[in-house]
C-alpha cells in the first residue's frame, strides 16, 4: 500500500512539474514582452534569457534578443541571435538582416554591415520605410572604410564609472572658473522625482529617471564621484544644462517634462528667495518650448544653437545671434557649408572666434551624429569644408556635445557607443597635438564681425621684414596663428630679357605658384613691381615697365585672379637693386637682375599663412644704394604727391625733373596714377604739392602710403594712432 502510494506521488510530481515550468515560461515571457514594448531592453534580455532555459525560443522571440541585446551593449551575443535565425530560417524576415547590418556597423566591421544592408535591400520593397536611411548607412559604411586610414589624432578614453553611469550621461560642460570641475546631465538612478512614465507620473517598474544636472572634480589626478545640483536647480522634471556665462556667474539650463519642449531658464546663484523659486527665463531667441536646443554662449554677446525652424535647409540646422545694444538679433542660418538636409547639432565656437565643432549625422558621418571641425575664411567671408574628426573621436554611435579644453589639448563630449556603460558616456579625447584655435584670439573676435571689419581694413597693410631686405606686405592679421600652424608661401621674383620673354617656362612656374595661392585665398592681393635697367628711353621708361606688369596681369586674370586685386607699380631704372657700372665696366649680370618684375603678395589678414616675398639676390659687390634707400623709404608710412591721373601715357616733363617718379594702377582700373617725390612726413610732401600748384599743377595732391601700399582716408583715420603724422594730413585734408 506504501509502495502504491509513493508510486502515485511521483507521477504526480512529475506532471506537476511541466505545468509549473509552463506557467513560469509563459510568465517569463509576458514580463519579457512588457519590458521589450517600453524599451527596457537589458530588462528585456534578461528575462528572454531565462525563458530560452525552459523552452526553445520561436523565430520572433530570437529576434527580439537580438534587438535587445544590441540596444544593451551586448554586440556579440546580438550577432549570435541574428545570425541563428538566419541560419534557420528558410526566409527570414528583413529586418533581421538590418538588425545584423547594425550590429556590424557598431563594431566597425563596415564589409560584412555593407552586405548585410544590401541584403536588406534585397529583401524589401521600394516604398519600405527604412530604405533611404539603409541606403544612408551604406555610405556611412563606406565613409567609416575610408577613414579608417586616416591617422589618428587623439586617443580616447571612457570617463569611467565614478563618473557615468549605466543611464545618458551628456552634455558635458566644463567649469569656466575651476580647471578641474565639470558639468553634466545625466536621467541616472537616484535624480530627483524617481521613476516616472512619458507623462510624468511616478512608475517604479517600467519609468525612467528624469536628467538632473551633476559636476564631478578631479582628486588625486582622476575624476571622481559626481555630486547633483541642489534641488533649486534639479527637480522632478527634467532638467539640462545648456551653458555658462563668460565669468560662471550664470547658469543656463533646461527644465521641462520631457528633454524638448521644456522651457530655458536662467540661475545666477543668487541668495534672493524669489529667484531662488521662480528662475527666470532666458531671455534669447533660442525658443526651447518649440524644439530649439544646444546653445553655446561664445561671450555674452554671441549665441549659436541647432533649431529646425521654419527656413532651414532640412532637419535641425545651426544659426547665430548676437547680442547689440542690448538686443538680439534675428537668428541667421549658417547656410549650406554648415547646415545640410540631415541634422546639425550641439555647436562649440573655440575661442579664436574662426573654428567650430558641431555633429551630423550626414551621410558623410561613420554612423549616427559625428563631430566635425571647419574653420571660417576671413579672406573669403565663408566656412571652408567641414572635417570628420575621425576615429577615435568619432564612432559608428552618435558622438556629439564636443567642448575643447582651453588648452587645447584635451576634447570632452558624451556618445553612446556600445562600448560603453550604458546609454550615452561622457569621454575625454587627448590629441596628439595643441589644437591651436583655443591659443589665439582673434580681431575681430568672432566670424560675425568680419565682413564689417574687412570693409573697415581695405587697402591698408603692414610690414614684415624679409632675409633679402625686400619688405613683405600683410594685412594686419586677425588671428594670431602660431608658427606651427601657418604655411609658408615664398613668393620670387621673375626676370625677364625682353618683352617677349616675361611670359617664359621659368618665369611661368613662379607665376603659377602665385597663382595657385590666391586662387585658394581670393582675399589676397599682389603688387606687380616692374624695374628696368635704363636700356627703354628716358621719357618711355615708366610706361614701359607698367606695360609689362600689364602683361603678367592679364595672365593673372585669365588663371582667375580677380583683377581688382591685382596693383601695378611702374618703377623703371629709378631704384636699381644692382649697379650696372663697376669699375670692371659694364655689369651684365647686374642688368639681369634689374630687368625684373617683383610680387609681393598682401591683404593676408586671418590666414594661416606666412608670406615670403623674396627680392632679388644681390652681392654685396653689386648692391646698389639707390635700392636699399628706396627699400627703407616705403617703410611704415610714407608721402607722394600725385600729379595726374590719366587712362595714358604722361607727357608732360614733370616725371623727368622730380625724384621718385611712379607710375600705378589697379588692373580693373582704367587709368594710370602718375606721382612724384618720396616724403616720411607730410610737410615735406605738402611743400612739393604747393611747389606743383604753382607751376599750375592744380590738382596736385598729397598721398599717404602704408609700406607702399595706397591709404585712404578711413585708412589713415585706423592708423593714426600707430603713424601720429597722420593726424597733420587729415587736419590738412579738413582744411581743404
Amino acid at each position: 500500500m506504501k509502495s502504491k502510494f509513493l508510486f502515485f506521488l511521483v507521477i504526480i510530481l512529475f506532471s506537476v512539474a511541466p505545468a509549473q515550468a509552463q506557467k513560469s515560461a509563459k510568465k517569463l515571457k509576458t514580463s519579457a514582452e512588457n519590458y521589450y514594448k517600453r524599451h527596457k531592453y537589458a530588462e528585456a534580455y534578461n528575462l528572454f534569457s531565462k525563458y530560452t532555459r525552459l523552452k526553445n525560443p520561436d523565430a520572433e522571440m530570437m529576434y527580439k534578443m537580438g534587438i535587445s541585446a544590441y540596444q544593451s551593449n551586448r554586440l556579440p551575443e546580438s550577432i549570435r541571435h541574428f545570425q541563428s535565425i538566419i541560419n534557420n530560417e528558410k526566409k527570414p524576415d528583413q529586418s533581421v538582416y538590418y538588425g545584423l547590418a547594425r550590429a556590424y556597423h557598431q563594431q566597425r566591421k563596415f564589409k560584412e554591415a555593407i552586405r548585410n544592408y544590401k541584403q536588406y535591400l534585397k529583401t524589401t520593397k521600394f516604398d519600405d520605410r527604412r530604405r533611404e536611411h539603409v541606403k544612408d548607412n551604406i555610405l556611412r559604411c563606406a565613409s567609416g572604410l575610408n577613414l579608417s586610414y586616416v591617422d589618428e589624432q587623439a586617443v580616447v578614453e571612457n570617463m569611467g564609472a565614478k563618473v557615468n553611469s549605466e543611464a545618458d550621461d551628456f552634455g558635458p560642460v566644463l567649469s569656466p572658473n575651476y580647471n578641474n570641475k565639470l558639468y553634466f546631465s545625466s536621467n541616472r538612478k537616484g535624480s530627483v522625482g524617481g521613476k516616472r512614465n512619458a507623462a510624468g507620473y511616478p512608475d517604479e517598474q517600467y519609468g525612467n529617471y528624469s536628467s538632473d544636472i551633476y559636476s564631478t572634480i578631479i582628486i588625486n589626478g582622476e575624476w571622481n564621484s559626481t555630486t547633483p545640483l541642489p534641488t533649486l536647480v534639479n527637480s522632478v522634471r527634467n532638467e539640462v544644462l545648456l551653458d555658462f556665462n563668460d565669468d560662471g556667474q550664470v547658469l543656463y539650463y533646461y527644465k521641462g517634462l520631457k528633454l524638448s519642449g521644456g522651457e530655458a531658464l536662467v540661475d545666477s546663484f543668487s541668495n534672493n528667495q524669489q529667484n531662488e523659486l521662480y528662475a527666470p527665463k532666458m531671455d534669447t531667441p533660442m525658443v526651447a518650448e518649440k524644439g530649439d536646443e544646444s546653445p553655446y554662449f561664445f561671450n555674452d554677446s554671441t549665441m549659436l544653437f541647432s533649431s529646425n525652424r521654419k527656413g532651414g535647409l532640412g532637419g535641425k540646422d545651426i544659426y547665430v545671434t548676437t547680442k547689440i545694444n542690448g538686443y538680439w538679433t534675428v537668428p541667421k542660418n549658417l547656410g549650406m557649408a554648415i547646415n545640410s538636409h540631415y541634422d546639425e547639432v550641439s555647436p562649440f565656437l573655440s575661442m579664436d572666434g574662426r573654428t567650430l565643432y558641431f555633429s551630423s549625422n550626414r551621410p558623410e558621418s561613420i554612423g549616427g551624429m559625428d563631430i566635425y571641425r571647419v574653420r571660417y575664411n576671413d579672406g573669403k567671408q565663408a566656412w571652408e569644408t567641414p572635417e570628420n574628426m575621425s576615429w577615435p573621436v568619432n564612432s559608428p554611435a552618435n558622438d556629439r556635445d564636443f567642448r575643447l579644453s582651453p588648452n587645447g589639448l584635451e576634447g570632452y563630449f558624451s556618445s553612446d557607443r556600445k562600448s560603453g556603460n550604458g546609454g550615452f558616456d561622457l569621454f575625454t579625447a587627448y590629441f596628439k597635438n595643441q589644437l591651436y584655435e583655443q591659443s589665439v584670439t582673434s580681431n575681430p573676435l568672432v566670424f560675425t564681425q568680419v565682413p564689417a571689419y574687412r570693409q573697415q581694413q581695405q587697402g591698408t597693410g603692414v610690414v614684415f621684414e624679409s632675409s633679402e631686405n625686400f619688405p613683405t606686405k600683410s594685412y594686419p592679421s586677425t588671428v594670431n596663428f602660431p608658427q606651427s600652424a601657418t604655411k609658408v608661401v615664398e613668393v620670387n621674383p621673375i626676370n625677364y630679357r625682353n618683352d617677349d620673354d616675361i611670359l617664359s617656362t621659368d618665369n611661368l612656374e613662379k607665376i603659377n605658384e602665385v597663382i595657385r595661392v590666391m586662387n585658394e585665398y581670393p582675399q589676397l592681393k599682389v603688387m606687380l613691381s616692374a624695374h628696368s635697367d635704363g636700356s627703354d628711353p628716358v621719357e618711355f621708361d615708366l610706361f614701359f615697365s607698367i606695360k609689362r606688369a600689364e602683361k603678367v596681369a592679364a595672365y593673372l586674370q585669365e588663371k582667375g585672379i580677380n583683377a581688382s586685386n591685382i596693383h601695378l607699380k611702374g618703377i623703371g631704372a629709378v631704384n636699381p637693386a644692382a649697379m650696372q657700372q663697376t669699375e670692371g665696366g659694364s655689369s651684365v649680370m647686374a642688368q639681369k637682375i634689374n630687368r625684373r618684375i617683383d610680387f609681393e603678395i598682401f591683404n593676408s589678414a586671418g590666414l594661416p599663412l606666412q608670406i615670403v616675398n623674396k627680392g632679388p639676390v644681390v652681392s654685396k659687390f653689386l648692391e646698389d644704394q639707390r635700392g636699399i634707400m628706396y627699400n627703407q623709404a616705403v617703410k611704415g608710412l610714407s608721402y607722394k604727391v600725385q600729379i595726374a591721373s590719366l587712362a595714358q601715357r604722361y607727357k608732360g616733363s614733370l616725371l623727368l625733373e622730380y625724384r621718385q617718379p611712379l607710375i600705378e594702377s589697379v588692373f580693373n582700373d582704367k587709368s594710370y596714377k602718375y606721382s612724384v617725390g618720396l616724403f616720411q612726413n607730410f610737410y615735406g610732401a605738402e611743400q612739393l604739392r604747393k611747389e606743383l600748384v604753382s607751376r599750375g599743377i592744380t590738382d596736385a595732391f598729397v598721398i599717404p602710403y602704408i609700406n607702399g601700399v595706397r591709404a585712404s582716408m578711413s585708412d589713415s583715420k585706423i592708423y593714426a594712432a600707430a603713424y601720429p603724422d597722420l593726424l597733420n594730413f587729415l587736419a590738412q585734408t579738413k582744411q581743404d
